[in-house]
Parts: C-alpha cells; structure tokens; sequence
C-alpha cells in the first residue's frame, strides 16, 4: 500500500528534473560544442600550440613548419590542422610534419613442424620494430602453425614434511594420469617432482623433536615430546 506512492513521488521528480535539465540546454541555433580534452582521440583534429601537442593530440592533425605560413598577429596553433586544410592554405606538401605508424620486420623464419617438435616455428615473423602514433591503430599480422609432438616439462614442487603425506600421494596420483593423457598428443613429455624441506622452525616443524628436525621427510611421524 505504500509502495505505489512512492513510486508515483520517485516519477514526479524525475520528471521535474528532466524539465529542469531540458530548460538550461540551448537550442539548437545557440547550442555551443564543448570536448573534453582526455577525450581528444575521439572527435576530429584541434588547434595546438606546438609540433609535438599537435602530433600527440590527434593521429587525423599535422604541422606546417613553413616559415611565415601564419599572417601577423595569427596564432601559431593554426599550423596544427588535417592535411586537406593545410595543403588548401598553401603549405607545401614537404613543409608538412606527418608522422605515421610504421613496421619493420626483423626475423620471419618460415613455420616448420621440426624433429618431433623439437626445433618447430609455431609462430611468425618472430621479430618485429613496430613505430607507433598515438591514437593510430596498427594492425600486426602473424601466422602460426601448432607443431605435432611437441616436447612438455612439467613439475611439481613439494614440500616432503610429514604434514605434507597425503597432498604428496595426490599429486603423484594426479601427475601419473595428467602423464597418459600428455602422451596422447606429445611423444615428448617429462615430469618431475623436486622437493622443498621445511624450514626446521615452528610452525613448518615442531623444533622441539629432535629427529623430525634432522629428517623433515620423515615418512611417518615420530614420537615427540610436548611442547610446553
């Protein structure tokens, strides 16, 4: 019973302030453009005060470095421009600052599956120098090729204190059925499993038994004393 008239207030001022909010917008023939400058990627190219702002503001602007391209009295940020309009106000086409994203490649060895996939190029060009402008997209183009058999490593660090028995059957569990599904798509596949002792302090050990302090990998665990 409640509910209802409180959606009904919630309505009224909604629209009220819509009203409100549509009274202090200008109309359409007084209506002036505003930008945000974080978002200068997004419209078109500005005016700016230097090469380097100009370049920077926007990927569509460039510079005309022409000595006296500007009138008197004329600003310098309106050398900053798209090239259309430079070049219609009589900048010449080398007098334009431009710069473009550009691609060298470096390294393209052709994809090759290799020995039992030892050796293989899965992926190229493997090097590329990429020139980048702010706010210009590039577009890398690259091809890769999964070699069959392919060689894996896998290990599993543990820690081999008694605390750790039953964590350690589970992964050698784990590891032995993770193997036989590895070999089904590789020929070459190694695990290992290197072991990390904890450090013969509380709380890793119990410092005050003497025999799990000297064999922290003890495979069942011995008869200590309390600790109080």
């Amino acid at each position: 019973m409640v509910a209802l008239p409180m959606v009904l207030v919630l309505l009224l001022v909604l629209s009220r302030g819509e009203s409100e909010l549509d009274a202090k917008i200008p109309s359409t023939g007084d209506a002036t453009e505003w930008r945000n400058p974080h978002l200068s990627m997004l419209g078109s190219c500005q005016p700016a005060p230097s090469c380097q702002k100009c370049i920077l503001s926007h990927p569509s602007c460039a510079w005309c470095k022409q000595l006296n391209f500007t009138a008197s009295g004329e600003a310098e940020a309106r050398r900053c421009a798209r090239r259309e309009e430079l070049l219609a106000r009589g900048c010449p086409l080398e007098e334009l600052e431009e710069p473009r994203g550009q691609q060298e490649v470096l390294q393209d060895q052709p994809l090759s599956q290799g020995a039992r996939g030892e050796g293989a190029t899965q992926l190229a060009p493997q090097r590329v120098r990429v020139t980048l402008r702010p706010g210009e997209p590039q577009q890398l183009q690259v091809r890769f090729l999964r070699a069959e058999g392919y060689p894996v490593d896998l290990y599993y660090l543990m820690d081999l204190s008694y605390s750790m028995k039953d964590d350690l059957e589970r992964v050698r569990q784990l590891g032995h059925a993770l193997l036989v599904r590895l070999q089904e798509v590789t020929h070459s596949v190694r695990i290992g499993e290197p072991s990390a002792a904890s450090r013969p302090v509380s709380p890793c050990l119990f410092n005050h038994c003497p025999s799990l302090c000297q064999h922290p990998g003890l495979t069942r665990a011995p008869t200590c004393p309390p600790s109080c």
